[in-house]
């Protein structure tokens, strides 16, 4: 085989004898795995210092921030970078980047992390958001222990601006809500947080209060209800005294209110809707759970797809890479060119070989032989030549 060859020329050369071993053709990394170290050696690459815990699985960044030291923990889940990265700080913070968790969530490069993104760069803008906006106390690992973490939904000193150079996703704009006529509101989040003028005020967009429902109609997330009519409650106008005193002030007046609350048509309708309602969301979970399968097998073909179009991307730069060059190798001009010039050099022999003869240097049958092969070969490429002119003409 190939790789036997290989190991036997530079075993000749002197590589060592070949071995068992080498025998075997070791197994080609697979695109995932390519990917997974390209985004590795841009981590390495961008952030200096990081140490590898777990090979592509966890690496660490040690930093100084106000002369304590923070730890963040980077992780590689399995079907990365299909999945983005999870990077968790040590020891607990209060910032506006991280969660009670320690987990970044607030970097816009992490949050909005595909395939193409940079892990470098995104761990790069994380450590420079902390250094930037240092955390407002280091949390001592008693207090995370017993989970007596500081609120963190207290004012910051400073805004939260995204990031100019990372436009909002589609998940990172409150949509509105259906049914509604409302649009999202602009408030200024320096001003929210109490902030001097001298501090840039960044804006935030947050989603305004949904309109309220028309009367008659309780309003849910993407779907309404119709209330029954309201009862004219003739029952009650009708009662004397004594059982209208029984309803407000006798022993008995929560039990005699709630059952004839009971009684009443429109809640005996509600209660039969609510439960025809439960009833259809039961049966519809138990449909789109049965798709659950179909799914998840639907979404493990694209992403092999997926990765073999990234294949077949970059199998094609290649080959149009070599067809540019061969392009260039074997243009026109440049074959006119050499075929110009080769048809001169057997020229310039064929005289060459002439002047021998008449110098007495070489024989008549060596001068005939050499001579006809010199012209014929130089009438040849005169010819091609000639014909390439022709066509360009």
């Amino acid at each position: 085989c190939t790789c036997t060859s290989i190991v036997e020329m530079s075993w000749l050369f002197g590589g060592g004898k070949p071995s068992e071993s080498a025998d075997r053709r070791l197994p080609e990394s697979t695109h995932a795995q390519k990917q997974k170290h390209k985004q590795v050696e841009w981590l390495k690459e961008h952030v200096i210092g990081v140490v590898e815990v777990q090979r592509d699985e966890l690496y660490r960044v040690t930093l100084t921030i106000q002369g304590k030291s923070l730890t963040l923990d980077i992780y590689l889940p399995l079907r990365f970078p299909l999945d983005g990265p999870v990077i968790k700080v040590n020891p607990p913070i209060r910032h506006a980047w991280v969660d009670e968790q320690m987990t970044v969530v607030g970097s816009p490069l992490i949050k909005n992390f595909s395939t193409h993104s940079n892990l470098g760069k995104a761990v790069k803008q994380v450590i420079t958001e902390l250094i930037d906006h240092p955390p407002l106390e280091f949390v001592s690992p008693s207090l995370s222990s017993s989970g007596q973490l500081p609120s963190l939904h207290q004012p910051l000193p400073y805004p939260i601006a995204p990031t100019a150079s990372v436009p909002y996703m589609y998940n990172s704009v409150p949509q509105p809500i259906p049914g509604s006529t409302s649009s999202p509101a602009v408030v200024s989040a320096a001003a929210a947080a109490g902030s001097s003028p001298s501090v840039a005020a960044a804006e935030r967009i947050v989603p305004s209060r949904p309109a309220p429902s028309p009367p008659g109609r309780v309003s849910g997330s993407g779907s309404s209800y119709a209330l029954p009519p309201l009862p004219s409650l003739q029952q009650v106008t009708d009662m004397s005294n004594e059982e209208l005193k029984k309803f407000l002030s006798g022993e008995d007046s929560e039990l005699l209110i709630g059952n004839f609350i009971e009684k009443l048509d429109v809640i005996k309708k509600i209660q039969s809707d609510q439960e025809t309602i439960l009833q259809e969301n039961t049966d519809q979970a138990g449909i789109n759970l049965g798709h659950q399968t179909g799914l998840q097998d639907s979404w493990a073909k694209l992403q092999e797809t997926y990765l073999e179009l990234c294949g077949l991307r970059e199998s094609n730069t290649k080959l149009t890479d070599q067809r540019v060059q061969m392009t260039q190798k074997y243009d026109q001009k440049k074959v006119v060119s050499q075929l110009k010039s080769l048809a001169l050099d057997a020229d310039t022999e064929s005289e060459i070989t002439a002047e021998d003869f008449l110098d007495d240097k070489i024989t008549a049958v060596e001068f005939v032989k050499r001579y006809k092969q010199q012209r014929t070969l130089y009438h040849l490429r005169q010819v091609k030549y000639e014909k390439l002119m022709h066509t360009r003409s």
